[in-house]
């Protein structure tokens, strides 16, 4: 349940701020920007720059 809940909080930071990857990760609690992006790659099968980069692709075209 933690884990989905830091996932929901890394999606969103992810397609909604401008924080950098690392600043992300260290709100969120991880030690490296390495280990959240394992985490997330676990959890999405997507990295977080991809990730980020496929949610503005999208509002892009809305």
């Amino acid at each position: 349940m933690l884990d989905e809940r830091v996932l929901i909080e890394a999606k969103r930071q992810l397609a909604f701020s401008q924080y950098s990857i690392t600043d992300i990760a260290e709100q969120l609690g991880f030690n490296e920007a390495t280990n959240m992006t394992k985490f997330f790659k676990r959890h999405t099968d997507v990295s977080p720059k991809d990730f980020r980069q496929l949610c503005r692709m999208g509002l892009r075209q809305s």
